[in-house]
């Protein structure tokens, strides 16, 4: 024992513990479990599972509604709101049902009208649809897309009268699919763009398989990254990617290349997130993962304020 020992121990103050009646709870406290948050950071949900089945049930629902067709017509327009879009629902005479509006800029903007078609037989023919004020629509509202929705589509004519017409044909079903997917993985409005790229006449939801498969992707090896770097930094110290791209060979389903990881690291040392730092040595934890939930809580509370 040093001098400043002793002298520190000369001047504390000890008492007898207090009786807690239960000297086990003392001795073994219950671990923790640092990988999960406390239980007041419970995940926030900026729209709720049960508000997505009540939009998606809404489109399914109203789409054959041929009674009430600004139903389907409001149901169309929260659910491009819900993807991203600025959408409003126009109507009346002369104009389209929805305008929708992805707004990333002055050169990369682009505008979709919608015109929603109700009917309470199986689907909608080519009789029904009107593509010559279609192509008014368009120009009126200089919009880049067209897209003409309802719960179904029968016969090739209206696909091909579609294809010639530069229009896609998105069923109700369809834009559930979308919403139901968003949910899951929320995608840009340029990928959405591709949507009605496809020139096909009829909507190819597998356009977008690409983009969800790179989203999930990133998400995986981000978590694999951190999980490793939490399970080795007691024993090896701060870890590189090149480390990261070693260990994680162990796990042949990811395939993850060292840029990914690196992508990956980069993301997770930023200070939106901040749950790794790095140092001269590679990356390690700042704290526990509870921390960079809060950090993350604050971040999508003001991106809704």
């Amino acid at each position: 024992m040093t001098e400043q020992g002793r002298s520190l121990l000369e001047r504390l103050q000890l008492h007898e513990p207090a009786d807690t009646g239960d000297p086990q709870a003392v001795e073994n406290p219950p671990p923790v479990d640092d990988d999960e948050p406390a239980s007041d950071l419970a995940p926030v949900d900026v729209v709720e599972h049960d508000e997505v089945e009540a939009l998606v049930d809404e489109l399914l629902s109203s789409a054959i509604d041929s009674g009430a067709p600004d139903r389907f017509e409001h149901a169309i327009a929260k659910a491009f709101t819900f993807l991203g879009f600025r959408a409003v629902k126009v109507g009346g005479s002369g104009k389209t049902d929805v305008i929708a509006d992805a707004d990333l800029g002055r050169d990369d903007s682009y505008r979709v009208i919608i015109d929603g078609k109700t009917t309470a037989r199986e689907a909608v023919g080519d009789n029904q649809i009107d593509w010559d004020t279609i192509d008014d629509h368009r120009a009126l509202h200089k919009a880049d897309y067209v897209v003409v929705a309802g719960p179904a589509f029968t016969g090739s004519r209206v696909a091909n009268r579609a294809n010639g017409h530069h229009a896609t044909l998105v069923t109700a079903g369809d834009l559930a699919e979308l919403v139901r997917q968003h949910a899951l993985m929320p995608l840009s409005l340029d990928a959405y763009r591709e949507l009605f790229d496809a020139g096909t006449g009829e909507v190819e939801l597998e356009s977008l398989t690409e983009s969800v498969e790179a989203a999930q992707r990133f998400l995986d090896i981000s978590i694999a990254a951190l999980r490793h770097i939490e399970g080795h930094v007691s024993d090896v110290g701060a870890l590189s990617a090149r480390d990261l791209y070693l260990l994680l060979r162990s796990e042949p389903e990811l395939q993850a290349g060292e840029a990914e990881i690196q992508a990956a690291l980069d993301a997770l040392v930023s200070p939106l997130v901040g749950a790794l730092a790095l140092t001269d040595r590679g990356y390690r934890p700042t704290s526990m993962r509870s921390n960079a939930v809060r950090r993350l809580r604050l971040l999508a509370n003001a991106l809704q304020a």
